[in-house]
């Protein structure tokens, strides 16, 4: 069965390797059961990898960039679009996502807060932020659902199961919790959709 890739990319070297591996391997977990509920049965094989080149990341993948705080998206939107300041939407205290002038998508966590501080839940925490950050990623081509919200992150966080993927979702809760079934669906929905990866920030 083919199925989709996982990338994850530090950009600071605050984030443990470690962490990063594991998080990773709870990423797979989460997408294997996506899968599942598509072809109950399956052994689906979902590869992840961290600091990929960018040859490896393919238009139906997934990549996500960890920060130190300071957004990535916020950084390359200011020196690709120059003008006005640019900002996340609210709600997106623990990353964002966002399409940039060329087409591809950009999804961060942030190393921040609960995460860089606390040794409880960090790997399961970076987890859940960065898969809410990649529902709203396959979602940014969605017709459906920018009609219902989705330029402001509006409709994952409130058609898409609640849980990881409502608005403003704690460090907290993030280290605590796992996706749900709704989750699930929503994912399993767009999880085929050709959202290219912005892949400047890879070497």
């Amino acid at each position: 069965m083919p199925t989709i890739k996982l990338f994850i990319k530090a950009l600071t070297t605050k984030v443990p390797g470690d962490v990063v591996q594991a998080a990773g391997m709870k990423l797979q977990e989460y997408f294997v059961s996506i899968y599942k509920m598509q072809s109950p049965g399956s052994s689906p094989n979902v590869p992840f990898k961290a600091n990929p080149s960018v040859g490896e990341v393919g238009d139906r993948d997934l990549l996500a960039y960890i920060t130190d705080g300071r957004s990535y998206i916020i950084q390359e939107m200011d020196r690709l679009d120059p003008g006005p300041p640019h900002e996340l939407p609210s709600g997106h205290a623990g990353g964002g996502t966002k399409k940039m002038p060329n087409g591809q998508i950009l999804s961060e966590a942030a190393w921040t807060g609960g995460l860089a501080t606390s040794g409880v839940g960090r790997a399961q925490g970076l987890a859940n932020l960065i898969f809410h950050e990649w529902v709203h990623n396959k979602y940014a081509n969605d017709a459906r659902a920018f009609g219902l919200g989705e330029v402001t992150g509006n409709y994952v966080h409130t058609q898409c199961g609640g849980g990881v993927l409502a608005a403003g979702i704690s460090y907290y809760a993030a280290a605590r919790a796992t996706i749900n079934d709704d989750n699930r669906a929503a994912m399993l929905r767009v999880i085929d959709q050709a959202n290219r990866q912005y892949t400047a920030g890879l070497t």
